[in-house]
């Protein structure tokens, strides 16, 4: 897996930081594609190993690899600052050369796993599709306030969570409505909503 960073929300072009392979006695190899040599890096690389032990202690998950895997294709990997992306062996990586670290992973005794790994990759191709649909709103979006831009997100995952068949709490509505919303424009909103429920049936199908 690779790792990047960036906040896409503000138009940042993510920056590859790091590389994973498979956890071992719940440590992950990790080949690291930037030093500490600068503020701005260190601060990468310390967001980096936080989520690296998120998933791998905090969640607590029997397979840390595997739940890695399913985080790549997440919305919240989507606006986090550290993104995971999955590579099979035969996709490339970024630009910097430098070998992979990611071990065979053998699936002999384990059919189950093997079938999630072969549509985590073919859902891989899916992702990249939402990521271009990404790119071509979030210059829109990074012109928004930070506050306009919680609004907009707020009332898209309420969408998503009543599956469009339920009215929105009148608390909700009412600070939707606020100057600060209409600012925004129904077009932007209507794109972050599609964003949103384009990564919800993205992650229902690597679920089901």
């Amino acid at each position: 897996m690779e790792l990047s960073y960036g906040d896409v929300w503000n138009a940042e072009k993510p920056q590859p930081i790091a590389r994973i392979g498979k956890p071992k006695n719940h440590v992950f190899p990790v080949q690291w594609l930037v030093s500490p040599l600068s503020e701005e890096h260190e601060k990468m690389i310390k967001a980096t190993k936080n989520q690296l032990d998120y998933f791998l202690i905090e969640l607590g998950e029997k397979d840390p690899w595997l739940y890695a895997k399913y985080h790549c294709g997440t919305c919240s990997n989507v606006y986090s600052k550290v993104h995971w992306s999955y590579y099979n062996k035969d996709e490339a990586l970024s630009g910097k050369p430098t070998e992979s670290v990611s071990p065979p992973i053998d699936t002999r005794d384990s059919p189950s796993e093997h079938k999630k790994i072969i549509r985590f990759s073919r859902a891989k191709q899916e992702q990249e599709q939402y990521r271009l649909t990404l790119e071509e709103i979030k210059h829109d979006i990074a012109r928004m306030s930070e506050e306009l831009r919680s609004h907009c997100m707020n009332l898209a995952v309420m969408k998503v969570w009543k599956k469009w068949d339920e009215e929105l709490p009148e608390d909700a509505l009412a600070v939707l409505n606020d100057q600060s919303f209409l600012e925004c424009g129904d077009e932007n909103v209507v794109k972050l909503m599609e964003i949103v429920l384009l990564m919800e049936d993205f992650c229902g199908d690597v679920l089901s």
